[in-house]
C-alpha cells in the first residue's frame, strides 16, 4: 500500500470511528469546503489504492460498474427472515439446542467488546451488541455447525468481531478447524483476536491475496469461505470466483449481498445451490453450497 493511499484509508477509517463527515446547520463554510475535499481525498485514495493493489483493468471494472447502476435480481428471491427456519431448512434435527448456544456465545463476545470500549477502545458502531444486525452471525453458527469445516478463510478482519464470534463458536460447539481472518489493515480490536490466523496482506494485495489463500488448504480439506471485505461489485465477483473454482471450497458466505448482482450472478453462471438470509434491519447474507 503506497502512503497516501494508507493516509487515505487512515482518514477513512478514522471518520468510522468519530463519525460521519461533519455536515448540517451547523457546520461552518470552511468546514463544509474541508467536508468535499475529504470525500475527494477518500475516493481519490481509493482508486490509487485500487490500481496500486488490484490492476490496471480491475479498477476501470471497478469504476465502470460504480458509474453504471446495474439492478439486482436477489429482489424477487425468496428470504429466509428467521434462525429458527435456517437451521429447519439446514435439517437439524433440532433448532433449541443451536439456538441457545448462539445466545451464549453472541452475549459473551458482545460482553468483550462493551468492555473493550469502556476502558476507551474505538471501533465502528454497531458492529456486535443490542443494535447490531445479527444475521451474518446467526447463518454462520449454522453452516459451521452443519459442515463442521476443516478450514475457515474470512475476508475483511476490520476490529474482529465475525472472527472473536467464530473462534468461541468453535470452542462452544467443540469443533477442531483452522481458522484463518485476512484484511489489508490491522484495525483495533480485543486481546482475542490473537487466538486468530490473522493475515495482513502485503501490497499488491489482490497477488498476495491469492498467493496466501492458495497456501492455506490441501485438496482434500473441506472449506468455508467468508466474504466480509470490499463490498464493490468488481471485488465480490473476483473472490467468488477464486474460492470456488481455484480454492474449490464447500460453502461461501457473503455478507452484504443486496448492493449489487455480484451475488446472484455467481449462483446462477455456476448453477450453485443458495440461500438468502435477512432476520433483521441489517444487510441481507448469502450462501452457496457446493452439492
Amino acid at each position: 500500500m503506497g502512503p497516501l493511499a494508507q493516509s487515505v484509508e487512515q482518514q477513512t477509517f478514522n471518520l468510522w470511528v468519530v463519525g460521519s463527515i461533519p455536515t448540517g446547520p451547523t457546520c461552518t463554510n470552511s468546514c463544509k469546503i474541508s467536508s468535499k475535499i475529504m470525500q475527494i481525498m477518500i475516493k481519490l485514495g481509493s482508486l490509487l489504492w485500487r490500481l496500486n493493489n488490484y490492476g490496471f483493468f480491475e479498477s476501470l471494472k471497478y469504476l465502470f460498474f460504480r458509474t453504471f447502476k446495474f439492478s439486482n435480481q436477489l429482489s424477487s428471491v425468496d428470504l429466509i427472515d428467521s434462525f429458527e427456519l435456517l437451521v429447519k431448512e439446514l435439517n437439524f434435527e433440532t433448532s433449541k439446542d443451536i439456538v441457545k448456544e448462539y445466545e451464549k456465545v453472541f452475549e459473551k463476545v458482545s460482553q468483550i467488546y462493551s468492555d473493550y470500549t469502556l476502558v476507551g477502545n474505538r471501533i465502528k458502531s454497531n458492529l456486535i451488541g443490542l443494535n447490531a444486525s445479527e444475521t451474518k452471525f446467526k447463518v454462520l453458527a449454522a453452516i459451521i455447525m452443519k459442515y463442521q469445516f476443516d478450514v475457515i478463510i474470512e475476508t475483511g478482519t476490520q476490529h474482529g468481531t465475525t472472527s472473536i464470534f467464530m473462534d468461541n463458536w468453535l470452542c462452544q460447539t467443540n469443533q477442531k478447524c483452522k481458522l484463518y481472518s485476512i484484511d489489508v489493515l490491522k484495525y483495533q480490536a480485543p486481546s482475542q483476536i490473537e487466538k486468530i490466523n490473522r493475515i495482513i496482506l502485503d501490497s499488491p494485495v489482490r497477488k498476495n491475496f491469492m498467493k496466501q489463500t492458495q497456501s492455506l488448504i490441501t485438496d482434500t480439506e473441506n472449506i468455508l469461505f467468508f466474504h466480509d471485505s470490499d463490498h464493490s461489485y468488481e471485488n465480490m465477483v473476483f473472490e467468488f470466483d477464486w474460492a470456488w473454482n481455484h480454492l474449490e471450497v464447500k460453502v461461501i458466505i457473503a455478507d452484504d449481498v443486496e448492493n449489487n448482482s455480484a451475488f446472484y450472478e455467481f449462483v446462477n453462471f455456476e448453477k450453485v445451490h443458495f440461500k438468502l438470509c435477512k432476520f433483521d434491519h441489517g444487510p441481507a447474507v448469502g450462501i452457496a453450497i457446493r452439492t
